[in-house]
This record gives C-alpha cells, structure tokens and sequence, in this order.
C-alpha cells in the first residue's frame, strides 16, 4: 500500500511542477497522522475506481492561497482558481489511471469535483481493511498545498501486478532523466 501511495504523492509533484506552480525543487512532507483532516475552504477531487481498486486524489485550499500557489495573483476570481485545482485533480488522477493501466488493472476516473473541504471528514468513516489514508504538502518554500489520498484494493491480488507496473515506470522515469528524452506511450497523459 505505500508504494501506491507514493505512486500517489509522485503525481501530484510532477503534476504540480508541470503547471509551473513551483519553481524550485518540490519539497513533499508528510502530514502528522493524527492531523485534522480539513486543511482548507475548498476541496477538489478525482475518484478513481474499478473492480479491483478504487482511489480518491485530493487538493485542499482557500481561494487565496491557491491564488498564490498558481501565481494568478488578487485578480483570480473564484472560479478561476476552483476549475484550475480541478484540471490539477484530473491531470493527476490520468497519470495514476495510466499506472494502473499498464498494470492490467482498469480504473475509471471521475469527472473533478470541488466541494466544501469539511465534506473530507466523511471519507475517513469510509476505510477498509485494505485501505490506505495519506497527507502531505507540496512545498518550494514560497507557496504550499495540502494533499491527500484514500487508497483501497478491493482485490489486494492484484498488488503484485501494479508493483511490477510502478517498477517499470520508474525506470523508464530514470531512463529518461539519464538520455534526456521524453517518454511516450500510454503513460504519458495529456
């Protein structure tokens, strides 16, 4: 289950850093377990599920603090900022769909949702045996956010399978930092 939840945190870096919301190095730190879970106004999130797993991604803010975050400055309006964290969600909820892809496993993503960052209280009531509840930041030292990750097998069988996939992502991630070349493939997304 941790790697999963790496897989989990790794997207949200890369898919942050992609946006150019952080210029410097991204910093992930984890958030104290028994850390409240309503880390902001707003909540937006990706559900991403199928017969053999299913996973919640989600970014937690106010309106300006991810003003901040996406250097849209005080003339961002609402919802702006709320469809931005949304494509964030979704761009990172396809990466992790695409792991999973390459694993045999099909997941279904949702479409991106932003609510009330209370409504995340909820999802804690919601854990299995084989679940998995994560927190963490994503930090240059200038701008920060709040994400989080529900992770549950319904078939933990199928572990081994996303492993293998994870394995092979990463060396191909190593690969291209090494040659310098892009990856292409179905775990490119967008």
């Amino acid at each position: 289950m941790n790697r999963i939840q790496g897989l989990v945190r790794a997207a949200s870096s890369k898919k942050a850093k992609e946006q150019g919301w952080f210029q410097d190095d991204v910093v992930i730190e984890s958030l104290p377990p028994d850390d409240s879970l309503v880390h902001g106004h707003w909540l937006s999130f990706v559900l991403l599920w199928g017969d053999s797993a299913s996973i919640v991604f989600s970014v937690h803010f106010s309106v300006a603090s991810a003003a901040t975050v996406l250097c849209l400055g005080d003339k961002a309006s609402p919802a702006d900022v709320k469809d931005a964290m949304k494509e964030y969600c979704n761009l990172t909820g396809g990466y992790i769909r695409s792991v999973f892809d390459r694993a045999g496993v099909p997941l279904g993503i949702s479409l991106p949702i932003v609510s009330a960052g209370f409504d995340h209280v909820w999802f804690r009531g919601l854990l299995g045996r084989h679940s998995s509840l994560d927190g963490w930041t994503l930090s240059d030292g200038a701008r920060r956010v709040v994400c989080t990750s529900d992770v549950t097998l319904t078939r933990p069988e199928c572990a081994p399978l996303i492993m293998r996939a994870l394995d092979e992502i990463e060396e191909l991630e190593r690969e291209e930092l090494r040659t310098g070349t892009k990856m292409t493939g179905s775990i490119e997304i967008l």
